[in-house]
């Protein structure tokens, strides 16, 4: 738990380091993961970014989407 918990820490200070445009995809295929422990983390990390990059993670969030929308269109 505790080196759950300082990866959680890292990962936070890497994404204030970094934009959330930089940090989101990476944060979005995690959620793609099939081990449930990596998808609550993910879950978590987007739940903080929204607390602290709501503008930025709103028009990525949306893009996305709009992209994965398309692909499930097209395939």
């Amino acid at each position: 738990a505790q080196v759950r918990e300082k990866m959680r820490e890292l990962i936070k200070q890497i994404i204030l380091t970094y934009s959330a445009a930089k940090t989101f995809p990476y944060i979005q295929e995690g959620l793609r993961s099939r081990n449930n422990r990596t998808r609550i983390e993910c879950v978590d990390l987007v739940g903080f970014l929204l607390e602290n990059h709501v503008s930025e993670v709103k028009s990525l969030y949306i893009l996305s989407f709009c992209s994965f929308g398309f692909a499930l269109k097209n395939a």
